[in-house]
């Protein structure tokens, strides 16, 4: 049975329900993908990389949002250093618009256009045909193999440190929401304070100084007593 792993952002989550319904729809039933390997509270990273190991070929959607992601690189450069060993998966691009530049590593494979339904009609059908006749794969070349483990390792750095960084920026975030916060509440208080003690001058002006007068008095009056 032909296995097809589809690499996909989040946000082209519609267009990788649709290949995969055009799949199956063309007898290639086994159709996996990322979100539905793991159950939650299960490791995904080793389960993806079994998927594209074991699959006949890897669909990689590209989309202005997707050629951005490190975890779609990283998944394209593992499909393609497993392809140049062993002549499988098959790596096929899936262009979803028509001003979508392919990544370095895809620029010498024909993709897919998506986006254009009367051709992809036609070039799906001759994906579904050649994998079921059990086509070959691309041919094994050292040095593309190198470079595809190369840039396997440094998907996955730029990966982790992107994370990271993301990480990093949200606890920075989180910390300015926090102090700016206080801020506001600190410049809100004081600004009622004095709205206040201005109200209270205006009205109560001359009332205050008789008072104050008063007390300074009765205090000019006891304290040499006291002495």
């Amino acid at each position: 049975m032909v296995q097809a792993f589809i690499s996909y952002a989040e946000a082209d989550k519609a267009f990788a329900r649709r290949l995969a319904a055009e799949l199956r729809k063309r007898g290639i039933d086994k159709v996996v993908s990322s979100d539905r390997l793991t159950t939650p509270g299960e490791g995904w990273a080793s389960k993806i990389m079994d998927a594209i190991v074991n699959s006949d070929v890897v669909f990689v959607l590209l989309s202005s949002r997707s050629v951005q992601s490190q975890w779609i690189g990283t998944e394209t450069a593992l499909a393609l250093s497993k392809a140049s060993r062993g002549g499988h998966p098959r790596v096929i691009p899936v262009l979803l618009g028509p001003n979508v530049e392919l990544p370095p590593l895809l620029r010498s494979i024909q993709a897919l256009k998506l986006f254009d339904e009367g051709r992809a009609e036609e070039e799906l059908d001759a994906v579904a045909r050649s994998l079921k006749a059990g086509g070959p794969g691309p041919p094994s070349d050292t040095a593309h193999e190198r470079q595809a483990e190369l840039s396997f390792i440094s998907a996955s750095k730029e990966a982790l440190k992107a994370e990271i960084d993301d990480h990093d920026a949200k606890r920075v975030a989180t910390t300015i929401k926090i102090s700016t916060g206080i801020v506001i509440f600190i410049l809100f208080s004081l600004s009622l304070v004095v709205t206040q003690l201005l109200w209270l001058r205006t009205n109560y002006g001359e009332l205050f100084l008789v008072r104050i007068r008063w007390h300074w008095s009765t205090l000019c009056f006891y304290v040499p007593s006291l002495v």
